[in-house]
């Protein structure tokens, strides 16, 4: 009996579902696999940077060994112009002493994972240098025994002897540094190597999850309305630097930090000095030592501890152990908190025991340490995105290949089908392998190194260059893009990936906006790119604007936002460099870059850029 319509259905269902569950398990090995190679590249990165900076250390070792050795010699060579024997003896002395620690330090620092032989002949090197100091040494003892008997002819002779042992050792060291780079350079082209086989097997694994795609692409239409979105997850990562170093020395009245008494029972202020007064924001010493410490503190510490319950316990740690350093939590009189460190100091005056406070304010510190540690992010991001960017290159190369062939075999079916759904699939099978061309094309080209010449440029092809790249981000969020770019605009003479990262920023920054205030979809989630020309000193210009309807921008912050380092975002979307690199970029293309904001309504970015003179 022939199979039904509806047997064949469910057949042709549960074969479709079979494939997207193979096509599922597919994606999950191969996501599993390139973690764990990207762990393996990472570790291979890691291991290579503390290797390398090992043997740097072991080099510096040869050289230190090299200025000690001159040291044991230069003394025996100065007695016999000086003729103060005791003082060079003992300089000298002292000198080969350092030098045998130096040599025992880097014999034990000798890797034990060298293979066997390579240790042996290292390990045989620097007993050869021992061996040749002892020599240098037993010379300089001959030389001094003779200048303490004053028999200097001898001396004369021996110094000769001298100079000998002396090229010996330094012969011996230049021979140990040799060795030591030749070591250095066979570690670092052993980890390159390992990193290139990484590389491949990950090249192997993005050409496996390519033709996986492909073929999703080609058999997968009937399965489109099963298919949903994925979203990855950006990872958080925050850096905590405390540090604090406080040197503490007994100041008087004119001292920076601020110095105040405390008294028994109560733990009152008895008095402050001057710096005291204006780090409180006192009118004078009397207002002061009218408050407790705890009242010159917020209701609640960081730690969560209540700072009247910590500041008593704060206290008794320092009557009981004689001192006690602590950061803390203070708050001026007239409301502002700020952070602190805190010196209690036990001091007797007439058997009386009393409590000296020495008080720094810290947010300068604490706010350079946040600006360093920003430099650190941005530098590490930088290497990350190059990185990036050199992989996304090579993939982006390897693409082109099949998609180039896609779409010739595509080209071949359209010729040969007859009108119909097929030609009609063939068709939407060519366009869309046409968009993922242009898309490579553009990632190639924002990928691809710049040089500093200046070239001509329309900006409509800047702006869809751009716009191909931030499209599916943005759809992705529910944000509509409307574009009103002239195609008569003057030609721009600039640096393409410049030009292109200035606009990139400033869309991504809208949408951040309105992400913020729009979690989800809204009819005023809308970003406006337009332009026109103008002019400038009887000169033609164009203006670029990208407008949101996002949270806005404080009156107060616009001032800043063009500063290193300053941003509005949390530690983990913004180091505070983006618009500065914009403004700086801008700025080297003659143009300006301002900022037209009103709090909860809008924010229109103005990019003028002087145009080519017709």
């Amino acid at each position: 009996m022939p199979p039904t319509r509806n047997t064949r259905s469910r057949q042709s269902s549960v074969r479709w579902g079979l494939f997207f569950i193979v096509l599922a398990a597919f994606n999950l090995l191969t996501v599993c696999f390139s973690l764990i190679l990207n762990h393996q590249l990472i570790n291979v990165q890691q291991h290579t940077v503390e290797g390398n900076q090992t043997w740097v250390e072991r080099l510096k070792l040869c050289d230190q060994l090299a200025e000690k050795a001159a040291a044991i010699a230069t003394p025996a060579n100065r007695v016999l112009q000086s003729r103060h024997t005791r003082p060079e003896e003992a300089r000298s002395t002292s000198s080969a002493a350092d030098f045998d620690r130096l040599l025992a330090e880097l014999q034990h620092q000798l890797p034990v994972d060298l293979p066997p032989a390579v240790l042996s002949h290292l390990q045989k090197q620097l007993q050869e240098v021992q061996t040749q100091e002892a020599e240098l040494v037993a010379c300089t003892h001959t030389i001094f025994a003779a200048a303490h008997e004053e028999n200097w002819p001898q001396v004369a002779n021996t110094l000769v002897a001298l100079s000998k042992e002396f090229d010996d050792v330094l012969r011996s060291l230049d021979d140990t540094r040799i060795d030591f780079r030749t070591c250095r350079s066979v570690f670092l082209q052993k980890q390159l190597q390992t990193a290139r086989q990484l590389g491949r097997s990950e090249w192997l694994l993005g050409g496996l999850i390519l033709l996986m795609l492909l073929g999703a692409v080609v058999y997968g239409f009937n399965m489109q309305r099963q298919m949903s979105r994925i979203e990855a997850e950006r990872l958080r990562a925050e850096l905590l630097l405390h540090e604090s170093e406080i040197k503490y020395r007994i100041l008087f009245e004119d001292s920076r930090d601020a110095i105040m008494t405390l008294e028994p029972p109560h733990w009152r202020f008895t008095a402050g000095n001057r710096a005291t007064i204006e780090m409180f924001r006192a009118k004078g010493a009397a207002e002061f030592i009218a408050y407790e410490p705890w009242r010159l503190s917020p209701e609640y510490q960081p730690d969560g501890r209540p700072s009247s319950e910590k500041a008593r316990e704060m206290i008794q740690h320092a009557v009981r152990e004689g001192n006690n350093f602590f950061e803390w939590t203070h708050k001026r009189i007239t409301g502002e908190t700020f952070p602190a460190t805190v010196l209690l100091s036990r001091l007797m005056l007439n058997d009386k025991v009393f409590l000296q406070a020495t008080v720094r304010d810290v947010s300068e510190r604490m706010q350079a340490e946040a600006e360093r540690e920003a430099m650190r992010a941005q530098l590490v991001q930088a290497q990350k995105l190059e990185s990036i960017g050199t992989l996304a290159s090579g993939v982006a190369h390897e693409i082109n290949n099949p998609i180039n062939g896609i779409m010739n075999y595509t080209q071949l079916l359209m010729d040969r089908l007859e009108p119909g759904p097929l030609q009609d699939f063939a068709g939407r099978i060519m366009r869309e392998t046409g968009r993922v061309a242009s898309i490579v094309r553009n990632l190639l080209s924002f990928a691809r190194p710049e040089a500093l010449t200046v070239t001509a440029a329309r900006v409509p092809e800047l702006v869809r260059d751009v716009l191909s790249l931030v499209q599916t981000l943005m759809r992705n969020d529910q944000i509509t893009l409307e574009v009103a770019i002239p195609d008569d605009l003057p030609i721009l003479h600039c640096r393409h990936q410049q030009i292109q990262q200035v606009l990139m920023n400033l869309l991504v920054n809208a949408r951040d906006a309105l992400n913020e205030k729009y979690p989800g979809p809204n009819p005023d989630k809308i970003i406006r790119l337009s332009g026109h020309k103008m002019e400038h000193d009887g000169q033609p210009w164009i203006r670029l604007s990208v407008t949101d309807h996002g949270t806005g921008i404080p009156p107060e912050l616009r001032t800043r936002i063009f500063d290193p380092f300053f941003s509005t975002k949390p530690k983990d979307k913004g180091t505070g460099l983006g618009l500065s690199i914009c403004h700086t970029l801008v700025k080297e293309h003659g143009g300006t870059l301002i900022v037209e904001s009103a709090v909860g309504a809008y924010t229109r970015m103005i990019l003028d850029l002087p145009a080519r003179q017709e």
